[in-house]
């Protein structure tokens, strides 16, 4: 009998493991500020992971996202890749900083925000090996009726570079958005020339169809078309004094976007914009299962300088 109750214990356990959402996988934190329910990694917990591979800023990285009285996470919660982690809505600095050869073919570059890594020239861009992580310093705390994060990373000197990274995350109450605010400051010798991008990995359903996308600054292929009647609404994303995002009947100058929709069956749609002019926009489409419309920012920052920029993530019902 003892026997019996422990083999069921067992099943029941292993059953219980392969309901769990893949999100369960990693550490991190939910937030549910009312309009939007969020899965964030922690960046200080994950220090260690190897899974989430060295590509992508751990801050900042949301692992699902659910709009309220939704079950389906607008972004894909899986990865689409065992080699490195695939999923969400991260953020990524390319190219790396070139730190010197190793070998004919190994080079070691300066990932920011994730930290040394090697490559080979026979590799992919993201094929690369872990030589050391910077760790991130974390916290969480409310703030003016809103949900903030907060993390910081300080790179050591290599080969001339250096630099310190803050990402701050907030989430005010009932409003479909997300505020990501970063800055980068050169505490090293030499000039840091990167683009910053936000990537989202849209989640295609098998129940949906027509999904579209819009990218204003380019005029690349769509894959996606939207549909006749589906208009982008008119958006504004104007802080006010207290740090609450006003709406406009426009988008204020120097605010550029990108956008997405038919998610869920509700139809939402998501516009992705930033407060700095965006120097290029791509789009990516895996099969079947995953999309995205990717803005990027460039940064040129002098030894001693810093700058800041902010992504705006909203939801809305088409």
């Amino acid at each position: 009998m003892t026997l019996r109750f422990i083999l069921s214990g067992i099943l029941f356990l292993i059953l219980c493991t392969g309901c769990l959402s893949p999100h369960s996988q990693w550490q991190g934190t939910w937030i549910d500020n009312g309009c939007l329910k969020i899965f964030f990694i922690d960046p200080e917990a994950s220090h260690h992971e190897s899974r989430l591979g060295y590509r992508f800023v751990r801050a900042g990285w949301i692992g699902a996202l659910y709009p309220a009285g939704t079950d389906e996470s607008i972004f894909r919660e899986d990865t689409l890749f065992k080699q490195y982690a695939t999923f969400g809505f991260t953020q990524e600095f390319l190219p790396a900083l070139q730190l010197g050869e190793t070998s004919d073919e190994i080079s070691e570059q300066l990932q920011i925000g994730v930290g040394i890594v090697e490559h080979s020239s026979k590799a992919r861009r993201f094929d690369v090996k872990l030589r050391k992580m910077f760790p991130w310093k974390y916290s969480q705390f409310r703030y003016d009726n809103e949900h903030v994060l907060l993390a910081h990373q300080t790179s050591e000197d290599c080969a001339g570079y250096s630099y310190h990274l803050t990402v701050k995350i907030r989430i005010p109450d009932n409003i479909p958005i997300i505020i990501l605010e970063q800055t980068l400051k050169n505490q090293g010798q030499r000039q840091i020339d990167v683009l910053a991008n936000a990537h989202p990995f849209f989640n295609i359903s098998d129940k949906l169809q027509n999904y579209w996308y819009l990218m204003p600054k380019t005029q690349n292929e769509h894959n996606f078309m939207p549909p006749e009647n589906s208009v982008l609404p008119k958006l504004a994303f104007a802080p006010t004094n207290n740090n609450h995002i006003l709406l406009k009947s426009q988008i204020p100058q120097g605010y550029d976007w990108v956008a997405a929709g038919n998610f869920t069956e509700d139809k939402y749609q998501v516009i992705i914009a930033s407060d700095k002019p965006l120097a290029q926009t791509e789009f990516w489409r895996e099969r079947t299962r995953c999309f995205a419309v990717e803005p990027y920012v460039m940064l040129n920052i002098k030894p001693g300088e810093s700058q800041s920029w902010t992504w705006y993530l909203w939801l809305l019902k088409s």
